[in-house]
């Protein structure tokens, strides 16, 4: 037998506490009304009331306000990644979509479902920082190219990036190279 969820609100708070993500209520000014559970160092009875954008970094707070303005405005969903600050100072990354939330007026605010992302986050940033990396031969100085070719730094910094290279002298080379 499954729980009973019609009109029930108690079975509805018990459903909702099962789901493993985030679920917010939050009305169209942003200010939390509902949410399912808590980040550690978190306290339920601190948070529901406060702005949801208030435990956002700067940047993410912004494109919160700006995404709840759009889904109150249009009543269309609207998904974003927001970065947090956690009570005891370390951040996280959450996948979060922004659904309306109507009530008899019309658009009251949004449900927010949102999932912890910081591993993903953090493993996307290793992959960039790899894709950085320029593979150099440590003895002619030539860059292994995309297809496993080695060529000049000239050759590659032109094919990869459109750049054409002139070429002169540094100070120390000329003296070391104009003195012998």
């Amino acid at each position: 037998m499954g729980i009973p969820i019609d009109d029930d609100a108690a079975a509805l708070r018990q459903v909702l506490e099962i789901v493993p993500g985030f679920v917010l209520v939050v009305d169209h000014h942003g200010v939390i009304r509902y949410i399912n559970r808590m980040e550690p160092g978190y306290v339920r009875s601190e948070v529901v009331g406060m702005q949801a954008s208030a435990i956002l970094f700067p940047g993410s707070s912004e494109r919160f306000d700006a995404a709840l303005h759009s889904v109150v405005a249009t009543g269309a969903t609207v998904d974003l990644d927001v970065e947090t600050l956690a009570p005891d100072g370390r951040a996280a990354w959450y996948r979060a979509s922004l659904s309306p939330y109507r009530e008899e007026a019309g658009i009251a605010g949004a449900v927010i479902t949102a999932t912890n992302v910081t591993a993903l986050k953090d493993a996307e940033e290793s992959v960039a920082h790899l894709r950085r990396l320029l593979p150099l031969c440590s003895w002619c100085g030539r860059l292994r190219s995309d297809d496993g070719t080695w060529v000049r730094i000239e050759e590659y910094l032109h094919t990869k990036e459109g750049a054409d290279v002139t070429h002169g002298m540094c100070p120390d080379c000329a003296r070391t190279q104009l003195q012998s």
